[in-house]
Formats: structure tokens, sequence, C-alpha cells
């Protein structure tokens, strides 16, 4: 095996379909089958990625030692109960908490998603109980961890916050229900008691700034159904909403937008110390050793665009695997402002399709079809 050829398999997940460690067993599995006659030319590496969004529990399991812990919260319409599992690391004396899989896009049909209603009240409430657990002997914990990205919501963290006892009034002192649709009448606050004895970092998926043309809102509020008028006034709401805050003395000058703004709530909060998605990548998951390693790099997620200026985990991969001469593929549904180039072939699984939902119901199918593209398109691969 010393003299084989290594292949990196490191994709992020692809939303609405798999996770980034189904996503990389599928792949193994395919290109072993499809190259079982060279078994001996070929080494494998599995690195599904995490940038703090979905899959991120998944990434954490295949690294530590954990159990899982099952919770009953609402969703994030507040109208029915769903289960939800958070990692639990007993040597670490850490929980580690999903915001994909407690508030995520997925978790609401399409056709229901109405974004100034959705809450990220779930999330406030597994935190306290997780809280009311430590507080009873029943978990023995000093630190959380939430990997935040692939949320459905955009309400800046309210919701959540509103478990903690944070109320929105309006000029009246009248409470207000802290919905988004409710933000913009909102002239006051009362501030959220939050615990101070357990330390919270957040994963991020992306460093866009909270508000303004590409913060939260405005860039990510139309993914989750937002139209156009809709995430400027989320937008105005969340920029009033920093006023009240610093009218209390509340503000920092590092927040970012990443989970519709739950992310800024952690941090003018409960004090989360942020952590980015390319440290996260490469200091935990040792990326870059891996790609040293490799021969040929194959990353994907469901839809690659601009986003990743905001180094995403799939442009973070690229410019690693870039920098290191490695040759790249990027196996995706859709891909928007990059195409195949010297160094990196660009596979659409949507071209499979008739349409973009056809791929994603279909993903499994469009993963096959893409390896056998890119063997016939890869020199190392021909005539295999």
């Amino acid at each position: 095996m010393r003299n084989s050829k290594r292949i990196l398999i490191a994709p992020n997940s692809f939303k609405e379909c798999a996770d980034s460690s189904e996503v990389s067993l599928l792949i193994a599995k395919t290109l072993k089958e499809k190259l079982s006659s060279n078994l001996d030319k070929y080494s494998y590496q599995l690195l599904p990625l995490s940038d703090g969004g979905d899959g991120f529990l998944s990434v954490i399991a295949l690294s530590k030692d954990i159990q899982f812990l099952k919770f009953t919260i609402p969703n994030t319409l507040l109208n029915s109960q769903i289960t939800v599992e958070v990692a639990y690391s007993v040597n670490e004396k850490i929980v580690y908490i999903e915001s994909a899989k407690t508030i995520g896009i997925s978790l609401v049909p399409k056709a229901e998603r109405e974004i100034m209603k959705m809450s990220s009240y779930p999330m406030g409430l597994l935190i306290l109980e997780l809280i009311n657990k430590k507080k009873f002997g029943e978990l023995d914990f000093d630190k959380i961890v939430i990997g935040i990205g692939g949320t459905g919501v955009n309400d800046f963290g309210i919701g959540m916050l509103s478990v903690f006892g944070l109320l929105l009034l309006d000029t009246l002192g009248n409470q207000l229900n802290p919905l988004p649709e409710k933000f913009e009448g909102t002239a006051n606050i009362v501030l959220p008691e939050i615990p101070n004895d357990i330390k919270f970092e957040i994963v991020v998926d992306s460093i866009n700034p909270l508000t303004g043309e590409k913060g939260a809102s405005l860039i990510y509020g139309p993914q989750k159904g937002a139209t156009i008028n809709e995430a400027r006034a989320l937008d105005e709401s969340f920029i009033k909403l920093l006023k009240i805050y610093e009218s209390y003395g509340i503000q920092r000058d590092d927040l970012v937008g990443a989970g519709g703004g739950i992310a800024a709530a952690f941090q003018l909060f409960f004090n989360a110390v942020k952590i980015d998605a390319k440290s996260f990548i490469n200091d935990y998951l040792y990326l870059e050793r891996a790609i040293s390693e490799s021969d040929l790099v194959i990353t994907g997620e469901g839809k690659v665009d601009n986003q990743n200026e905001f180094e995403k985990a799939v442009g973070i991969i690229i410019d690693s695997a870039t920098k290191q001469n490695k040759e790249i593929v990027l196996i995706c549904g859709i891909a928007e402002n990059i195409a195949s180039s010297e160094g990196i072939t660009v596979i659409e699984m949507s071209k499979f399709f008739n349409s973009i939902e056809g791929s994603i119901s279909n993903w499994k199918e469009g993963i096959e079809k893409s390896i056998d593209k890119m063997l016939s398109s890869i020199e190392m691969f021909r005539g295999k």
C-alpha cells in the first residue's frame, strides 16, 4: 500500500440530503466497488467535514469518546415536538450540540417554513434542560460547544434568550411575542439571566457580519424562505435591537451572523468564544496534514457558490489543496461562480437529473454518476 495513490475524501454535508459522514462513506464504497480490480493501487482516508452545520455531531462522534443523550423539544414553529440528540463527553466534561439538529432548516417541510414565525426557542429550552441536569447532578460538564449552521431560523437568538427571561416590550411597555414578526415594534427589553458557571464555545459555519448587505438576513434569509422585503425588515430589526442592547452596555465588535444571528446572541449574552470553521477544520480535524499526505482530494457540498468567500468548509478545502498543488474533485448538487479549471474538476449532480429537486431526492444515484464522471476525467484513473 506504500506506493498506492492516496485519495482523501473530505466532503461537507449535502443539505437536505445527507451529512458529511454519510456522503464520505458512500463515495468510498462506490470507489472501492468501481475500482475493485485495482484495490491495491488506491488507499482512502475519510475526513468528513463540519463547519458547524449539518453533520457536526457525526464528526465529533468519529473523533471522540462520546455518548448520545436524547431530549424532546418543540420544532422551530413551536407546533409539534421533536427528539434531538446531543453528544456528551464524560472525560472532557463537554456537551456538544448541533444547531442543524435542534433548529435546523430540514426539520420543517419547505411548504411550512415561515421565517417571521420561526423561533430559536427550542435551542434555549435544550440548553436550559442541560443546565438543570448539571444543577441536579445528573450530568457533570463544564462546557457546551455548539456547532452553528444549517439553521432554519433568522431571529437573532431572541427565541432562545426568551427561555432565560428576555422580554421584548413595545412603546407602552406591553410584552411582545418573541418572534421575528414582532421585532419591528420593539422599543425596550428586559434582560435575560444567563448562568455564568458554564463556558460556551460556538463553531460557526460562516464569518459574515450580523447585519448589512452581507449580513445574516440579506444573505441567508432568502435561503430560509424570506422574501426580499422580509429579509430587509429583519436586518433593520437586528440593527434596532443592537442599539437597545448598547443602551444597556451590551456590545461586542466581533459579532457574526451565523445561524440567523444566533451566534451573535451567544456572543453577547453567553460570553461565547467563537471558533471559525477554518480553525476548527484545520486545528481540530488536522486537515492540512491529511491533504499533504494525499494525491487526490475529493470534496463536495450541496450548493457551492460565493458563500465560500466567508470561509465555508469547501472553500477552505479548495484553498488548502490548491496551495499544496493537489488535484481536486468537487462534487456538488449545483455550482455557482465556480467551474472546472486546471487542478480542479467540478461535477454538478443536478446536471444528471431534470431538476435540482431531482438531484436532492436521488442524491445517492447522483454520487454514483459523479464518481463515474470523475473516473473518466481524472488521469490517474484512466484505463482502470
